[in-house]
């Protein structure tokens, strides 16, 4: 189960449950654009056909959150804003998270903050510290293969929140039972066996969105093409009913490996963007 999976199926189901869901995701800039992720979750949830009169009007009552916003006409945040200008952000988006959880609780899920700037980081903290009787839960993913010795977000997630008020789960691959559920959704009738997913859950390493991608292709014509795809070759590698000349064995074999590589490529790039 992997950590976007997991935080989507808890955010549908607090949602479902009446929470208020303000979700939002870091991106690989460094600190070109400060507090992106809460940026991200206030616009998605002030956009579209279902926005969120509550969130608008706990906005408007609090110009400094505008910046966070520019579409609606505020400038954005400097990286590096001063003490005073930055205790003001901090307060008000607590007190937004405050009279949002008076009507009904809210959950903030802030995404990849492996990526995250050094402002979206100091307000976690400073969240964590100040967050005690309010209706909030605050959800954050990271992975933690990026989090090498040195990097800024340990000291963040190490002392985020103190044992009582705080947990922190691991997102492991997924198993090999857990293929019944995708492969239902994807369309078929009966969970794939032991020697069908086995396949196709090693290049994936566990990857849900991966996995799920790969049984979908594989119902209707997908399922034939994946069939074909496995069509014995023979030694000289020529189509059946072909009428061209046999491949020899060795320049078919180097056409093999070529294939492989771009094979291999193609997945590593396909994990990259199914993981964001």
């Amino acid at each position: 189960m992997g950590k976007t999976r997991l935080v989507s199926e808890l955010a549908g189901r607090a949602a479902g449950r009446g929470f208020t869901v303000l979700s939002g995701r870091c991106a690989e800039l460094g600190d070109s654009i400060a507090y992106l992720p809460l940026a991200d979750a206030l616009r998605a949830a002030t956009t579209g056909p279902s926005r969120d009169q509550a969130l608008l009007d706990a906005i408007a009552a609090r110009p400094v959150l505008r910046r966070l916003l520019p579409d609606r006409g505020a400038s954005p945040p400097p990286a590096d804003l001063p003490g005073l200008a930055q205790q003001q952000l901090f307060g008000a988006v607590l007190g937004m998270l405050a009279e949002l959880a008076a009507q009904r609780p809210v959950l903030l899920v802030l995404e990849d903050l492996h990526w995250a700037d050094r402002s979206t980081r100091d307000l976690l903290t400073f969240l964590s510290r100040v967050l005690h009787r309010e209706r909030v839960a605050v959800v954050v993913t990271y992975r933690t293969d990026d989090l090498h010795r040195r990097h800024p977000l340990r000291p963040v997630v190490g002392g985020a929140a103190p044992p009582a008020r705080g947990d922190r789960h691991r997102a492991r691959p997924a198993r090999l039972r857990g293929h019944g559920r995708p492969s239902e959704r994807a369309g078929r009738s009966s969970p794939l066996d032991a020697a069908t997913a086995a396949p196709d859950r090693h290049p994936g390493r566990g990857n849900p969105y991966y996995g799920e991608e790969l049984l979908a292709a594989g119902s209707g014509r997908g399922e034939q093409a994946r069939a074909a795809s496995f069509r014995p070759v023979s030694p000289t590698c020529s189509s059946p009913g072909s009428s061209r000349s046999p491949t020899p064995p060795s320049r078919c074999c180097g056409r093999r490996r070529v294939a492989r590589q771009a094979r291999r490529r193609r997945t590593c790039i396909r994990r990259r963007v199914r993981a964001g």
